[in-house]
Parts: structure tokens; sequence; C-alpha cells
């Protein structure tokens, strides 16, 4: 069985992988709003069989609190307020996160890759994309094309995924390795909606989303490591996490910057 991580659910749940961001279900619950340093928080309350009050903010920007059965609304609402803080850090984190939109490369746009914000510059000449110091460069025979810049850029982004993961997935392997005889995996990129990473440890195979790209390096490597660690221990138990906090102890830091899966409050 494979194994994966999965963001605004129960901490990672066997078989193993690592949750990618994905449009989340608009969840159920009374709708409530509160007001919080001079603007206004809606959220959605959801009573559940729980000791604690959870707050999530999910990478759409929404905000859902768990509450136990029995908590009062001037309580649900007063905890809410006093996170609008924290609200606010997690929006914007998603927000200077967020993979473009299709048709946003454009000369003098930005792009955010592995945590390092690159301007686009736009020239007339044969197809090449290069990054210079803080600039990427792509050249085209139109500029103007959205199109042709788009494609350009995904196949720019294909090869630097390919390179610099190969690069993490090594040097997380080179920790493993220092306490365990494990074989070195396969790699595969690919797309994928629902989960940052997973490994099958039967196969000795373990696959990133290509979405990684976007996120922090330091976020890259927690992944590559979160799943190297199941051809250790192929499930989520504490022995698991044991052994990801061996080598990488600020490793819940690490998957709280993901986007699409932020620290509880």
């Amino acid at each position: 069985m494979g194994s994966c991580l999965r963001p605004q659910r129960t901490p990672l749940a066997a078989p193993a992988a690592l949750a990618a961001p994905r449009p989340p279900a608009k969840p159920e619950g009374e709708l409530r709003r509160v007001p919080s340093a001079g603007e206004e928080i809606v959220y959605t309350l959801q009573r559940k069989k729980v000791k604690n009050l959870n707050l999530r903010v999910r990478s759409d920007g929404s905000v859902v609190l768990s509450v136990p059965v029995r908590c009062p609304l001037k309580q649900a609402d007063e905890f809410v307020a006093a996170k609008g803080a924290f609200i606010r850090r997690a929006r914007e984190q998603f927000r200077r996160t967020a993979p473009p939109e299709r048709g946003a490369y454009t000369s003098g746009g930005r792009v955010t890759l592995l945590g390092e914000a690159l301007r686009l510059q736009m020239s007339q000449g044969s197809p090449s994309a290069e990054r210079r110091g803080d600039t990427l460069h792509l050249t085209l025979p139109d500029p103007e094309d959205s199109s042709a810049a788009e494609r350009l850029m995904e196949s720019y982004l294909d090869r630097l995924a390919k390179e610099r993961f190969t690069q993490i997935m090594a040097e997380q392997y080179t920790r493993l390795r220092q306490g365990f005889d494990v074989a070195m995996p396969r790699l595969r990129i690919r797309e994928m909606r629902t989960r940052w990473g997973s490994c099958l440890p039967q196969k000795g195979v373990v696959t990133l989303n290509r979405q990684l790209i976007f996120q922090p390096l330091c976020c890259v490597e927690y992944v590559a490591l979160h799943e190297l660690c199941h051809l250790v221990v192929p499930n989520h138990s504490p022995d698991f996490y044991a052994t990801v906090a061996r080598w990488m102890p600020d490793w819940r830091e690490r998957r709280a910057r993901l986007s699409g899966r932020t620290p509880r409050a």
C-alpha cells in the first residue's frame, strides 16, 4: 500500500501520503460573523465530539471552527475574534504561495518558485527560459502570445522540478541513510490533486507533486523526507513521526507552511 499526508483532515492516516492543495468541500455547520480588529470574519461553526476548540483556515481562505457540542456561541465567537491576526496571516500565506493563474505569465509579472520571488521579463527571439539573478527571462517569437508563454513556462517548470526535486531527494536520502539501510527509491514527479507526495515502499517509488515547485524549499524538503521515512515505517504511527523528527526536528513548522494546511490555532 502507498502512503500520503492529507490537509485539513485528521493528521495523516495510513496508507501514507502528503496532502496537496485542492478545492475544499464546503463544511457543514452554522455560518457566523464576528468583528475583529476593524473587519468582519465569516466562519463556519461545527459542533463535534471534541474536547477543545479547533480553528482551521482552508486554502480558499474560509475559516472553520470545531467546538464541543455544548460550547456557548459567545465563547466560539470570542475565540475566532481573538484569532484574527492568525487568520489574516494564514490567508496572506495562501495568497503568496498560490500558483499563477493561466495566462498570468506576462512581462513585469512575478512568480514565486521554491520560496524565491522572481520577476518575469519577456523578449522576442527563439524560445528559451533562463533565470538570471532574481529575473526569469522568457524569450518567444511573439512575446504577446500568452498561450506560447504558458507552454514555455510549463516546460521550464518541468525541468526545474526534475532538477531540484532530484537534488532534494538525494539530500534527504543521505540523512536517512545515516540511521537506516534502505535503498534509494525511484522518483516520480506528476500533478496530484489531493496529495503533496506519496510512497510505495514495496515498489521503492516516491512520487512528488509538481505543484511543490510553488512552495518554499523547506516544505519540499519536508515532503521528501516524510515520504522517504515511509520506506522505514510504512504508516503514520508514533514511530513514523519519531523517525521524521529524528532527522527533521522542525517538521511541524515546515508542514504548517504548506499551502492547503495551516497550523491549528
